[in-house]
């Protein structure tokens, strides 16, 4: 999501640059000026990069500039915000008497103005500011909600004040009180304290930051830290239920998001998300629509996060992705878990996989970093990472080998966790492996610093080292 405005700071320049970086379906709200050139470019510019760009109209704007406002339609633009302003003081008496139940009718009555001047083409919203008085606000909203508006916005100056908060608190509850469960109400997209309402308000009709979505439970790999696919996971589960895997184990192997469900997901989450992260108990990239799910992610503006086994993807996918990238360099992740510098040592945390496998997830990899070369830094970020279990403590220098070898982004020492009831024999015993760890650990650091690989969660890694505790 990207908004500007383009009202009181207007660099054509360097919000063209990030006007670039649009992707085809992510919001781009604007605070247009129809009298400036400058703004009106950026704008044209923002109309061939994205389908979901909204520009901001005052009432008299609407009929003022309905020509061009159409115009704009033909170009592409998604929707007008409508700034306005409820007038309680004409309530107050039916305030009284009847709850004020019908809202500010000015304002519905503009919404269906709106509506007739500009028809289908448009997406009619509404810009409020926090008011004296928000009894007829909530209502209005409702009523505004009812009628089709998807989301409301609300402009800010500065840091909510505690009056602010507790009128906002109470909005927000009469929205739940009036079940108005599908609306996003967002806080101005353009301001500085954005997250700062979201929080004190407790805004639950946007403020979602970060999203994650199982795809999917089926896998191939037979990782030893796994409560699933580890062979000693699946040995143990099959003794206790008389010699094979139960129905449970075997529905859960099985299990993954519908299409539709996830789609449905993925096109109503508010526009203000800023990362997706897709996981499951097996790999998300073994769900057949997992890189469409991804390209639409990107399309919306989300930045993605993969965790995976980096064994299924395909050239194709690979090539389709790099071109979804960005330039931050973290628009779209991988985090790559091979937990093995070598395929000697790979085996040992998988040991039912092929030199064959191995050889196509580094593949996978150094495809990935190739095509980002290729593509001027456009490209995924590749995070390897190395599952520290019992039976690789050895392998934790050699890692910083195929690190250096993949040129991947940065690296990510993970102490094992505890998956189920049966990776217990595999996990690292605190005292009796934490100085080998610590050791083997310093070693790869050195090595990885000297080559200006970066290491994720690096106070994680180095408290490790300087207390030999994990």
């Amino acid at each position: 999501m990207q908004a500007h405005d383009l009202e009181h700071d207007i660099d054509p320049i360097r919000v063209a640059r990030l006007v670039n970086q649009l992707q085809p379906r992510e919001m781009c709200f604007l605070r247009h000026s129809f009298t400036s050139e400058a703004a009106t470019s950026v704008l044209h510019f923002a109309l061939k990069q994205s389908s979901a760009v909204f520009i901001t109209v005052t009432e008299g704007e609407l009929t003022e500039y309905q020509d061009a406002i159409n115009e704009l339609a033909v170009r592409g633009l998604a929707g007008i915000c409508v700034m306005s302003k409820t007038s309680p003081e004409k309530y107050a008496n039916r305030f009284i008497e009847s709850h004020v139940d019908s809202g500010d009718l000015r304002i519905i009555e503009l919404h269906s103005k709106a509506k007739a001047l500009f028809g289908e083409k448009l997406e009619i919203v509404f810009e409020f500011s926090v008011e004296k008085d928000m009894r007829i606000l909530g209502a209005t909203i409702d009523r505004l909600h009812k009628a089709g508006v998807p989301w409301i916005h609300f402009r800010l100056t500065a840091e909510p004040t505690v009056d602010e908060i507790k009128k906002m608190r109470d909005l927000f509850e009469f929205l739940r009180m009036r079940e108005c469960f599908y609306l996003n109400v967002y806080f101005d997209l353009s301001s500085e304290f954005r997250h700062s309402w979201q929080i004190k308000t407790m805004n639950t009709f946007s403020g979602l930051t970060d999203v994650h979505i199982d795809l999917s439970n089926k896998c191939t790999h037979s990782c030893v830290f796994c409560g699933l696919y580890s062979p000693v996971a699946r040995q143990l589960s099959a003794e206790k239920a008389g010699g094979k895997l139960d129905k449970y184990m075997t529905d859960l192997m099985r299990m993954e998001a519908s299409a539709e469900k996830t789609l449905g997901i993925l096109q109503s989450l508010p526009c203000d998300v800023q990362s997706l992260q897709f996981g499951g108990i097996g790999d998300p990239l073994m769900h057949p629509q997992a890189v469409d799910f991804m390209v639409l992610a990107r399309e919306r503006g989300f930045k993605v996060e993969v965790l995976s086994n980096m064994e299924y993807l395909e050239p194709a996918d690979i090539e389709k992705l790099t071109k979804l990238g960005g330039k931050t360099g973290t628009e779209i992740r991988f985090i790559a878990n091979i937990s093995g510098g070598t395929y000697e040592q790979y085996k040992l945390t998988r040991p039912l996989q092929t030199e064959k496998a191995y050889e196509k997830v580094s593949r996978n990899v150094r495809l990935q970093k190739k095509k980002k070369k290729e593509n001027n830094g456009v490209g995924a970020h590749v995070t390897l990472m190395y599952v520290i279990n019992k039976l690789n403590i050895d392998g934790i220098a050699g890692i910083a080998d195929l690190a250096i070898d993949l040129e991947v982004d940065d690296i990510w020492f993970k102490p094992m966790e505890l998956h189920g009831d049966y990776t217990w024999k595999v996990m690292p015993d605190p005292k009796s492996d934490a100085a080998k760890v610590a050791t083997n650990l310093r070693t790869a650091v050195e090595v990885l610093d000297k080559r200006k690989i970066k290491i994720f969660d690096r106070e994680s890694c180095e408290q490790i080292i300087r207390e030999s505790r994990f």
